[in-house]
């Protein structure tokens, strides 16, 4: 696990905290959360990509696969029992991170409905602009290109 990071944490806490079960809302509710951050790091800069459910990060999927290979958790999203107490291990250091409490501001805000994530996600205009399989710029978004 040496390249174990934010992204990694971050997937794993979310998760554990809600029930996702599916891979599109887990990258729409990522996408999001970056969309509301004020002062973006460098690792935060992923891309996304303009999917039919809303949008897509390779990124995020290679994470997916790492935690997968990892045995952290399965293909199918559930969090493993190795999973849950390597995330007990690290959470701390994620604690007070702006992007993880965003995500966790929308699901609670939306009482865990990843339907209208979803449909925020598609309804959000720098999203609505692109067509099926077009590059979205979150640097664009925050202003900083």
């Amino acid at each position: 696990m040496a390249g174990f990071g934010l992204y990694h944490l971050l997937i794993l806490r979310l998760l554990i905290n809600f029930e996702i079960d599916d891979k599109a809302k887990l990258h729409n509710l990522i996408f999001l959360g970056l969309t509301r951050l004020k002062a973006p790091t460098k690792e935060e800069v992923i891309s996304f990509i303009r999917t039919r459910k809303g949008v897509r990060s390779i990124f995020i999927d290679e994470r997916i696969k790492e935690l997968v290979d990892y045995g952290l958790i399965n293909e199918d999203l559930q969090v493993k029992d190795k999973g849950r107490e390597v995330y007990y291990k690290l959470a701390s250091a994620l604690k007070y991170h702006p992007l993880l409490r965003n995500c966790i501001e929308i699901s609670l805000s939306r009482h865990d409905d990843f339907e209208s994530i979803n449909e925020e996600v598609n309804s959000f205009v720098p999203v609505r602009k692109k067509n099926l399989g077009d590059r979205i710029s979150i640097v664009k978004i925050w202003g900083l290109a």
